[in-house]
């Protein structure tokens, strides 16, 4: 990992241990790299469920922003959805569902470009803004249009509302 400290290659590798032990010896647990990523945003987007509780348990900020303005949740967004757990356990701890990063893409966004269904549902269900609009103007079933995901057109529909460039 470049630019990263000995905890965010503890978070990206799903250390635990390591991590447990690092934070015990004085690791901060909110350090960031250049770019802004946490180790909560390395094990988020690594769907490290152990290691990102271990991290907000030792008061990792779970909105905090990276330089893009993505968020731990977002990167979750970005897993496989083995990363579930730490999409509902960010929730949890106070993740802001509709946050926006720079060009405007919230985690339903990703979720919508990565195929995650159930972490879609997830963020819909706790308030997600679905017609949230990116830079381009393009809501999260644009995006899961573009990106080919016919389950998540069909989840985001039933959730949203018509607009002419959705038809």
């Amino acid at each position: 990992m470049y630019g990263g400290f000995p905890l965010h290659c503890a978070a990206f590798n799903g250390h635990y241990a390591v991590a447990r032990l690092l934070i015990e010896n004085g690791a901060v647990v909110c350090a960031a790299t250049e770019s802004g990523a946490t180790p909560l945003h390395i094990a988020a987007g690594n769907a490290h469920y152990a290691v990102a509780g271990l991290l907000i348990e030792n008061g990792a900020v779970v909105c905090a922003a990276a330089e893009s303005g993505s968020t731990p949740l977002h990167w979750a967004t970005w897993a496989d959805d083995g990363a579930m757990y730490v999409v509902r356990m960010l929730i949890a701890n106070g993740a802001d569902v509709s946050a926006a990063d720079d060009i405007g893409r919230t985690p339903v966004h990703e979720a919508a470009a990565s195929g995650l269904q159930s972490a879609a549902r997830l963020l819909i269900e706790n308030g997600a803004n679905v017609d949230a609009l990116d830079r381009w103007g393009q809501t999260p079933m644009q995006v899961a249009i573009h990106n080919g995901q016919y389950v998540l057109v069909q989840i985001l529909r039933d959730w949203s509302k018509p607009s002419a460039g959705d038809t």
